[in-house]
């Protein structure tokens, strides 16, 4: 079940180490530095789900939500915010925004897998639906 993300993250050093561990799980991986780029990386090559980091330089996690789920070929892509952020609010924008789900740092590798492996079984199911 294995299948390509994209790792939306303006720290080299979180790219690399996302990289690397999810490359071990056996997926392919993308990668973005701001949201422009991952905007435009999602469009051309429309990977499985994609992991945002919550602070990118050029527009919020929810602006970068709402313009995955603005454009017909990205809108079904799950999108998974990394934050630090403890506030309600914050989650909530999110969410209302079209997050699938939300990660406080420090996590569990194994919890982001886990979230990974569901989200990618939804929307395997639901394309199947779909057909």
């Amino acid at each position: 079940m294995p299948g390509n993300i994209l790792i939306v993250d303006p720290i080299a050093t979180n790219r690399i180490v996302r990289k690397v561990k999810l490359t071990e799980a056996c997926y392919q991986v993308a990668q973005a530095v701001d949201g422009a780029e991952g905007l435009a990386v999602a469009r051309l090559s429309r990977p499985d789900l994609i992991l945002c980091a919550a602070a990118l330089p050029d527009m919020t996690p929810a602006a970068f939500a709402q313009s995955l789920r603005q454009a017909p070929q990205t809108q079904s892509i799950p999108l998974v915010v990394e934050t630090v952020e403890p506030g309600v609010d914050f989650r909530y924008d999110l969410l209302a925004a079209g997050a699938e789900d939300i990660l406080n740092k420090p996590y569990e590798d194994s919890l982001l897998l886990a979230r990974l492996r569901s989200l990618l079984r939804v929307r395997e199911t639901a394309e199947e639906l779909n057909l």
